[in-house]
């Protein structure tokens, strides 16, 4: 009966193999979830960006269509100038310019936005014809 329940409890004990991971296999693990960590940070500052520069585009073009609508609704024949518009957190300069075609009474209008004085920036054109 004593062989018995020692060959038993022999069974019943679990080997060294399946205690559970080896090193390697946990080394292994945790490479691969850095990497799918790296991959996920990586998408999510390129979302960031992109989010960034379309609010951006967003506010420039915002800018240039309240400069044009100026120009529509002023009774007077528009003229050129430029200025500096607050929109959201930007402060953006813009640039009007006016040229006469051979048609009388129709204007060529062309606004220019941009986030700073410089060519590098950030900038946004619209061009329109108009009648006066």
């Amino acid at each position: 009966m004593a062989v018995i329940a020692a060959n038993h409890a022999r069974e019943a004990a679990p080997r060294r193999r399946d205690c559970g991971f080896t090193l390697f296999e946990v080394m292994v693990a945790l490479a691969v979830l850095a990497l799918a960590a790296m991959a996920c940070l990586q998408a999510f500052a390129v979302t960031v960006r992109l989010a960034s520069r379309g609010e951006t585009e967003l506010a420039l073009l915002l800018c240039a269509q309240e400069v044009l609508e100026q120009v529509r609704m002023s009774p007077a024949p528009p003229e050129n100038g430029a200025g500096e518009m607050q929109q959201g957190p930007f402060t953006l300069h813009w640039e009007r310019h006016i040229a006469a075609t051979v048609a009388p009474g129709l204007y060529q209008v062309r606004v220019k936005a941009s986030r700073g004085e410089r060519e590098d920036d950030d900038a946004l054109e619209l061009e329109t014809y108009l009648v006066k």
